[in-house]
């Protein structure tokens, strides 16, 4: 692995690298014109977690906790 660690990589984490990062691994995605206009981020947050055992980031989208607490 890297000489860094994944406290480091957090912090040099950006958009950019992770969509780079994911289409390498997935070589395409189809993203139908509804699903791209009508995505928001006000509900949605992305979720990073690092796998020491396989070494590996796990990226999830999951929904933001409402401030009313539902």
């Amino acid at each position: 692995m890297t000489e860094k660690t994944p406290e480091e990589l957090f912090k040099d984490m950006s958009l950019s690298k992770v969509l780079v990062a994911i289409m390498e691994t997935v070589k395409e995605v189809n993203v139908p014109l509804l699903t791209f206009l009508d995505s928001a981020n006000e509900d949605k947050e992305l979720e990073v977690e690092y796998d020491s055992d396989k070494e590996n980031f796990v990226f999830k989208l999951k929904n933001k906790v409402s401030d009313s607490g539902n």
